[in-house]
C-alpha cells in the first residue's frame, strides 16, 4: 500500500512506474531504479536526466506562427520603433526636463505620418498607427495649451517654437511668455515707484522695464527685427 501512497502524493510517480517491491522502472527511459518505500532515487534520476529535456521541449498547445504573423509582427514593431527611440531619450538623461514633453509627441506624431511609415500592408498594423496617431493628436492638444509645458518648450533653447506641431499653440505660448515677463516687470517696477519718494510718472518708472522686455524677447527668439515685429511685441506686452 505504501507506493499507492507515494504515487497519490508524490508528482514523480507520473514518470515511474512500480514493476515490484522494491523496484520502480523509468517511463522516458525505461532504467530500471532501486525503490525503497521513499522517491529520492526517482527525483535524482529524473532531475538529472530529463528535467532539463522536457523543459527544452515545445508545448503541443502551441499553434505555430504563419507567415502573415510574422508579416503583422515586422510592422508592429516598425510602428513602435519610434517610442523605443524616445524611450531611450528620456532614459538615458538623469533628470528629465518638462521642455521634452511637447517637442517629443511633435516627433511620435511626424513619424507616424505614412509617408515615414512606407505602406503597411496589414489591416493590424494600420489600425494601430491610427489609434496611436489618434492619442498623439488628444495629447499634444492638450499639453501644446498647459502653461507649463508650452512655456518649458518655448524656453529651452534647443526647441523655442520649432518644438511645437502646431504654429498656433507655439505664437499663443510666445504671447503667454511675453505677458507673464510684463506682469513681473510691471510688478517690479510699481514696487520701486511706490518705495521712491520720487515724484515721476508711471511711464517713466516702467520704461526701463519695457526696454529690458524688448531686448530679452529680440535676443531670445531673434526673429523681430522690423520695427512693426518690435512694435508687437510691446502691444502685446501691454506697454
Amino acid at each position: 500500500m505504501e507506493p499507492a501512497r507515494k504515487r497519490r502524493f508524490s508528482p514523480v510517480w507520473q514518470h515511474f512506474e512500480l514493476i515490484s517491491d522494491t523496484k520502480v522502472k523509468c517511463l522516458l527511459c525505461s532504467k530500471e531504479l532501486g525503490y525503497n518505500n521513499n522517491t529520492s532515487s526517482m527525483l535524482r534520476h529524473y532531475r538529472a536526466l530529463h528535467e532539463n529535456k522536457e523543459a527544452a521541449q515545445p508545448s503541443s498547445d502551441l499553434v505555430p506562427l504563419s507567415s502573415e504573423n510574422y508579416i503583422i509582427m515586422a510592422e508592429c514593431i516598425k510602428v513602435l520603433a519610434p517610442f523605443y527611440e524616445a524611450t531611450l531619450e528620456l532614459s538615458e538623461e538623469k533628470r528629465v526636463s518638462g521642455s521634452k514633453v511637447i517637442p517629443i509627441l511633435t516627433m511620435l506624431h511626424h513619424a507616424l505620418e505614412e509617408e515615414d511609415l512606407g505602406i503597411l500592408e496589414t489591416q493590424e498594423s494600420r489600425g494601430l498607427t491610427e489609434s496611436l496617431r489618434r492619442q498623439i493628436q488628444d495629447k499634444l492638444y492638450v499639453y501644446q495649451s498647459k502653461s507649463i509645458t508650452s512655456l518649458a518648450t518655448i524656453l529651452d533653447p534647443r526647441f523655442k517654437k520649432l518644438g511645437f506641431l502646431s504654429p498656433n499653440k507655439a505664437e499663443e505660448a510666445e504671447k503667454r511668455l511675453i505677458a507673464e515677463c510684463a506682469a513681473v516687470l510691471r510688478n517690479t517696477s510699481s514696487s520701486s515707484s511706490s518705495s521712491s519718494s520720487s515724484t515721476a510718472s508711471s511711464s517713466e518708472t516702467s520704461l526701463p522695464g519695457t526696454q529690458v522686455l524688448r531686448a530679452f524677447i529680440l535676443n531670445f527668439f531673434g526673429v523681430y527685427s522690423s520695427k512693426e515685429q518690435q512694435s508687437t511685441v510691446a502691444a502685446t506686452a501691454g506697454f
